[in-house]
């Protein structure tokens, strides 16, 4: 070995040729090799969300979250499952072991939730599925689309972009925000409200009362399943100028329709463009379950 360190220190020349070209390697490499400032990094966590409109915190624990938990009961390599259940609204949250392969184990999740679609309440949504990474902060280009003309055709023209944009290689994703929904705006007359008696919050009870459909359970005939709901959802601008907001005697009511000083369709805009404003931003094991209903 000495003779060898000997040997290595004579050749100086050498050496300070293989330092200078390890030098400028590096250096080539600092300023050539490409980086990414923001890279996406899997937290190997899904959430699945399923409104269910309509129905109680029960009933959508009982209905739909325990059966999407008993679907994914055995998936391997998950960590724990924690589940929330509120009015309308099922949200289930799958964390799965670190540094496993998550596509595959997303995949079935999907497929499992989506395989017992059928057994969910006729009420109830499909199931949307959200991914969690870094890149769902941080999108990569924002465009909007503006102009003098109607929501639909906003709508139509944002579609049209969208479509053409995963045409596209590499484009991963692409989301619309800002969708508009159609509402019915009823205006009431204060003056009619202390004529007739009547306070806003029964006014607002009334139609709150009337325009909900409530799961009531289920009846199990033979080998098929019915799932019974009681109300109604109000559908037509008749339906809503029509609710009773009071009974009196002798079948003497008092409607939407008698208090009102205008009642039309509107739309409300979920997020706005302003162009002044606008700016670009730039192993296997058994899992854990939580639950919380509200």
């Amino acid at each position: 070995m000495k003779p060898i360190v000997r040997f290595s220190l004579k050749q100086t020349v050498f050496l300070n040729v293989v330092f200078v070209i390890l030098v400028i390697i590096g250096l080539f490499a600092v300023f050539n090799i490409p980086l990414e400032n923001m890279p996406t990094v899997d937290m190997g966590r899904v959430f699945i969300y399923t409104p269910y409109f309509g129905a109680s915190a029960e009933d959508v624990e009982q209905l739909v979250t325990i059966k999407i938990e008993d679907a994914l009961d055995d998936l391997e390599e998950v960590e724990f499952i924690q589940s929330r259940s509120f009015r309308n609204f099922s949200s289930v949250d799958v964390k799965f072991n670190d540094d496993v392969d998550y596509k595959d184990l997303y995949d079935e999740l999907r497929f499992r939730t989506l395989n017992i679609k059928d057994e969910l309440p006729s009420g109830a949504e499909e199931p949307t599925f959200f991914y969690l990474d870094t890149h769902i902060w941080l999108p990569v280009v924002v465009a909007n689309v503006s102009g003098n003309i109607s929501q639909e055709s906003l709508k139509f023209y944002a579609d049209e972009l969208k479509a053409s944009l995963l045409d596209i290689d590499h484009v991963r994703n692409v989301d619309i925000e800002g969708e508009f929904t159609r509402e019915f705006h009823v205006s009431i007359d204060p003056e009619k409200l202390r004529s007739y008696g009547i306070t806003f919050d029964q006014v607002a009870g009334a139609l709150g009362s009337a325009n909900l459909k409530i799961p009531t359970g289920r009846y199990r005939k033979g080998s098929g399943e019915y799932m019974l709901d009681a109300g109604k959802r109000l559908s037509s601008q008749a339906d809503v100028l029509d609710v009773i907001v009071r009974r009196d005697g002798n079948e003497n009511y008092v409607r939407i329709a008698d208090l009102v000083t205008s009642a039309k369709m509107a739309t409300r805009t979920l997020s706005r463009f302003h162009r002044s404003t606008a700016r670009t931003p730039c192993g296997c094991g058994s899992s854990r379950k939580m639950r919380e209903t509200r």
